[in-house]
C-alpha cells in the first residue's frame, strides 16, 4: 500500500426494536476506545523500504539454495566416482580373464601376419590350456602354434616365442595398470567437480 493507514472502531451492532438481537440476547453498547478513528495513528509504509527488504531476504535464500546446490554436486560427484571405482575394481580384472584366451589368440595371429615364422610357442598354465586352444581353434591363426602347459605359470600369465624374439603377457598387469589409469581419471573427475 501506499497511502496512510487508518484504524477505525466501529460501534456494537443495534439492537432490533425490541431490544434484541434476534435471538433473544440484549446486546449493550461497548464503552469507546479512548480516542476515535480521527485519534488513530497513521501507519506510513514505504515502498522503497519494503521492496529493498523483500529483495534482501531473497538474496539470503538463493544464497542458501546455490551453497547448498554445490555441496549436493560435490556430494553427487563423490558417490558417482565412489560406484565407479568400485564397479572398475571388480569387473576389470574378471572381464580380462574372461577375454584372456581370445587376447592370445589375437596376439598369435598378428604375430602371424607380422613375420615370416614358421612356428609360435606359447607356455601357459594349466587352466588356460584348454581356453587358449579352443580360441586359437576358432580363428585359426596363419602360423602354427604349439602349446605346451607350464604349472610354474599363474592364470593370468602366457609366454610366447618364436624363431626371432618372444613376449610375455601378465593380463593381471595389464588389467591392474588399466584400473590404476582409472581411478586416476575418476580422482580427476571429482577434482573438477568439488565446489
Amino acid at each position: 500500500m501506499t497511502g496512510p493507514i487508518a484504524l477505525e472502531r466501529f460501534g456494537s451492532p443495534k439492537p432490533e426494536d425490541d431490544g434484541a438481537l434476534g435471538n433473544g440476547i440484549d446486546m449493550p453498547d461497548c464503552a469507546p476506545i479512548a480516542g476515535d478513528a480521527a485519534d488513530a495513528p497513521e501507519i506510513e509504509i514505504d515502498p522503497v523500504a519494503e521492496q529493498a527488504a523483500c529483495l534482501a531476504r531473497i538474496s539470503s535464500a538463493l544464497e542458501i539454495i546455490a551453497s547448498e546446490q554445490a555441496g549436493l554436486r560435490a556430494r553427487c560427484v563423490g558417490d558417482a566416482v565412489a560406484a565407479l571405482g568400485a564397479a572398475a575394481e571388480t569387473l576389470l580384472p574378471r572381464l580380462a580373464q574372461a577375454g584372456f584366451a581370445a587376447l592370445i589368440a589375437e596376439t598369435a595371429q598378428t604375430i602371424a601376419r607380422r613375420g615370416q615364422w614358421p612356428q609360435l610357442l606359447l607356455s601357459v598354465a594349466p587352466v588356460n590350456a584348454a581356453g587358449i586352444t579352443s580360441a586359437l581353434d576358432a580363428i585359426r591363426p596363419e602360423i602354427d602354434v604349439k602349446i605346451t602347459v607350464d604349472p610354474e605359470f599363474g592364470p593370468s600369465e602366457v609366454q610366447l616365442a618364436w624363431s626371432q624374439g618372444g613376449a610375455e603377457i601378465d593380463i593381471e598387469a595389464i588389467a591392474g595398470a588399466a584400473l590404476e589409469r582409472f581411478r586416476m581419471q575418476l580422482d580427476s573427475c571429482a577434482q573438477q567437480g568439488a565446489p
